[in-house]
């Protein structure tokens, strides 16, 4: 049995090993908000092993959750392989074309980051539009943030739809995360043959996924002045 965030399956396996039942249970932990440590330290005597998708949920489900070593596994996220595209150069003086995908929300996401990152992008004379794909919560306040003209707004989509309505639009793709168990998007993005610049979210240094300077470019948490001078860089160096 596996369980997904689903805490209540473990009273029940407990009761049905009392019964005689020799069901194992697993629990998989896609997050890192502290009531998911705490359910796996409630239930630590029940469950048989828990898979963390990154080094910082592994580390917290021993650390936190009481889980034994020998009963934590990491399993990382994957994306399928997709026929990269050749980056085209962005003719002289086009803008940049930065995309976003996730939730529209502020605690986990900082999608509230984006108009500070645009209006730093115009402070250094970079023209740029953004292509926005998902929603959420914040939406309205990003509206206003990055209003019609200077943004394109896609909705939530379908995970077959966003390489071609997204990554294959856009020059690069920005993370302002505060914390991520991925992100799925990133390495999307990279298989798609587009550029990551990404916050150092927490757990990426255990991570180790994402290089700045190697395979992406990294800005601190909330910089968004740093995040502008990064996406710059693309801007002003073709050949990055």
């Amino acid at each position: 049995m596996l369980a997904v965030n689903i805490p209540d399956v473990f009273p029940a396996l407990h009761r049905a090993r009392a019964g005689g039942s020799r069901t194992r249970g697993m629990m998989t932990l896609h997050g890192i908000e502290p009531d998911l440590y705490a359910d796996a330290f409630r239930f630590r005597g029940v469950i048989d092993g828990a898979v963390g998708t990154n080094r910082l949920a592994c580390r917290l489900l021993e650390e936190i959750g009481g889980i034994a070593p020998a009963r934590v596994y990491y399993a990382p996220y994957g994306v399928a392989p997709i026929a990269a595209r050749e980056r085209v150069p962005r003719p002289s003086g086009a803008s940049l074309r930065i995309g976003y995908a996730g939730r529209l929300e502020g605690s986990q996401k900082r999608v509230g980051d984006l108009p500070l990152v645009s209006t730093a992008l115009d402070r250094m004379g970079v023209g740029h539009e953004w292509r926005i794909a998902g929603g959420g919560p914040e939406e309205r306040s990003l509206r206003r943030g990055l209003p019609a003209g200077h943004a394109v707004y896609l909705g939530a989509m379908r995970g077959s739809d966003v390489a071609r309505q997204l990554y294959a639009e856009i020059d690069v793709l920005i993370v302002p995360s505060r914390w991520e168990t991925g992100p799925l998007v990133a390495w999307e993005a990279m298989a798609a043959g587009v550029p990551v610049v990404a916050a150092r979210y927490l757990g990426s240094g255990l991570e180790d996924a994402l290089r700045n300077e190697d395979n992406a470019l990294l800005f601190d948490v909330g910089d968004a002045e740093g995040a502008a001078a990064q996406l710059a860089r693309l801007a002003r160096e073709p050949g990055l």
